[in-house]
């Protein structure tokens, strides 16, 4: 099982369309670790221990549809958590532990 993705782990990987990261330990993700991901369609990273999401860790997915997030430890949505995902249709949290969205957290997409 992943414990965690380096900053690095996914560079270069800009014709990715889709990836799963679902049934890990990933408790963490960085604004940097995705960069590369400039063309992902749809993102899975279900049943981690994720509790925490850096601000614009998505915003260079300007193509993402599905995002799904759910069986996590999210518990704070950021007005910059999902922040420039204009294309999203589908976005999963369910199963996190959400106590706090920000307002306008979803204005943006």
């Amino acid at each position: 099982r992943i414990t965690a993705l380096h900053d690095d782990s996914l560079r270069g990987q800009s014709r990715v369309r889709m990836a799963r990261f679902n049934h890990n330990l990933l408790s963490k993700l960085n604004k940097e670790l995705f960069r590369d991901f400039l063309m992902i369609q749809r993102l899975y990273i279900t049943n981690n221990a994720i509790a925490h999401i850096e601000d614009k860790t998505f915003q260079q997915m300007t193509a993402l549809v599905l995002l799904d997030l759910s069986s996590n430890k999210v518990t704070y949505i950021s007005v910059r958590t999902f922040h420039e995902l204009q294309k999203l249709e589908e976005l999963n949290l369910s199963d996190n532990r959400i106590k706090h969205v920000e307002p306008s957290s979803f204005n943006s997409l």
